[in-house]
């Protein structure tokens, strides 16, 4: 999936620092922020994306792709995690 390719007018960085998490956590992180962090950088942008915005229409204007698009990229994600919390 390449939904990121050529997305460079979003600032990112303001949302980024809300969600960065202190030292003491991630020197040992629970179960799920492991997995999150083993996320390539977009797929984290587009979960925290999610987490804000909680619309995958309004995500999908942002890309200026499908409401589609979008919501199979957040399926995978979701199966990634939960085949990595269920083995």
């Amino acid at each position: 999936m390449h939904i990121y390719d050529g997305v460079t007018d979003i600032e990112f960085s303001l949302i980024e620092q809300e969600y960065t998490l202190p030292q003491s956590i991630l020197a040992d992180p629970p179960q799920v922020l492991k997995i999150l962090n083993e996320l390539p950088l977009p797929q984290r942008r587009l979960l925290i994306l999610y987490a804000e915005l909680r619309s995958v229409r309004k995500i999908a204007r942002i890309y200026h792709c499908s409401k589609d698009v979008i919501a199979n990229e957040i399926n995978e994600i979701r199966k990634y995690y939960w085949k990595r919390v269920c083995g």
